[in-house]
């Protein structure tokens, strides 16, 4: 984009952002938001929609996005977001988590992807908010699946604690 200014006829030039840093920002912007309540929805659905469909480098910039809404709900006011609020913010976002904790490919995608889905449940736990079934279910079939085929010792040990945690807290018996 090229700016000019008329009185002077100095010409600034912005460099454009990659991808990656475009999302980042997008991420750490909205944690400096004054309202977060009105747009966080529509933030969650655009984040996990965008990790089906970006690179595995720019997914790892999308889930570090993630983390900060996740962080912001999280770390926020009691009052600030109604528990519905949450509940709709950690649905939206599971399934673009999911599709990472199934990239195979990639160690960093993976681990981020994991901690972000025991940081989910951890909040879950610890505010009595109830996932439906269907998505506890689903988290726990792909963190199984990712827990039968995982080379590294680390990964394997983070999901079988989160398969752990859920069938603990979540999944009736």
């Amino acid at each position: 984009a090229v700016v000019s200014t008329q009185s002077t006829g100095e010409t600034f030039t912005i460099q454009s952002v990659t991808q990656e840093s475009a999302v980042l920002l997008l991420g750490v912007g909205w944690r400096v938001c004054q309202n977060k309540t009105d747009k966080i929805v529509q933030l969650s659905e655009f984040l996990a929609g965008s990790v089906r469909i970006c690179t595995w480098k720019i997914q790892i910039s999308v889930l570090c996005s993630i983390q900060h809404v996740l962080q912001s709900v999280n770390n926020s006011p009691e009052t600030h977001f109604s528990e519905e609020l949450k509940r709709t913010v950690y649905q939206t976002v599971v399934p673009g988590v999911l599709r990472c904790v199934d990239d195979t490919k990639h160690t960093t995608v993976r681990a981020l992807a994991l901690k972000l889905t025991a940081h989910i449940f951890e909040s879950c736990s610890a505010s009595g908010i109830l996932l439906p079934p269907d998505i506890v279910k689903d988290v726990l079939l792909h963190v199984r699946d990712q827990v039968s085929v995982e080379g590294n010792q680390n990964l394997k040990s983070q999901g079988i604690e989160i398969v752990s945690l859920l069938e603990k807290h979540f999944v009736s018996s």
